[in-house]
């Protein structure tokens, strides 16, 4: 029984795909962040100079969006958590991608493609990658911050949830979306 719940549901706003990392399963080539999501995330700041609307970085930046595309080879979690929930909440919509709902839209498809990964980028920049910001807790402290949460629905603080191995390394996102009560004192995200 569920306790707490944001109401998401991952066979209608959850993406209908594999997490990847430089390919997708039918081994076909993913694309990453360009010079526009860079711009997006950064400002003009990353421009070296701006020709026909397009972006040219700065050596920096292009070195920044490289190194920070080439750490996605290891997956996209964060940003198909992130994206997912943005969708959820109507922060951004799924019809600009192709589809009546995250479930429903195409992967093979660079426009999203580039949107995951410029989400998944966000975790590497403040506020997120701020410490100040990020929560480290204990399992019981998780599930009160996700059960309030929950309970106050998409208008309050939602969450993607990271999880770790205890050196720091490892990691994978994920999106909760609800708590339920098993008994025993047992509770699942």
């Amino acid at each position: 029984k569920y306790v707490a719940d944001l109401g998401f549901r991952p066979a209608v706003n959850g993406f209908n795909v594999p997490n990847y990392g430089s390919t997708l399963a039918d081994g076909s080539a993913v694309t990453n962040m360009t010079p526009a999501e860079m711009r997006r995330l950064f400002g003009d700041r990353v421009c070296a100079s701006v020709a026909d609307g397009r972006c040219h970085l700065t050596p920096p930046a292009q070195k920044w969006m490289e190194a920070t595309n080439k750490e996605m080879t290891g997956g996209h979690c964060e940003g198909f958590a992130a994206l997912s929930l943005l969708f959820y909440t109507g922060q951004l919509k799924t019809t600009d991608f192709g589809g009546a709902n995250a479930h429903a839209l195409p992967l093979r498809n660079e426009r999203l493609q580039r949107e995951i990964a410029l989400w998944w980028a966000t975790q590497a920049v403040n506020p997120t990658a701020n410490p100040g910001t990020t929560r480290r807790m204990g399992p019981n402290q998780v599930v009160d911050a996700l059960t309030a949460a929950f309970k106050a629905g998409v208008s309050g603080e939602t969450y993607t949830l990271g999880i770790y191995q205890r050196s720091g390394e490892g990691g994978h996102a994920i999106l909760p979306y609800a708590i339920e009560e098993r008994g025993n004192n047992i509770v699942w995200i």
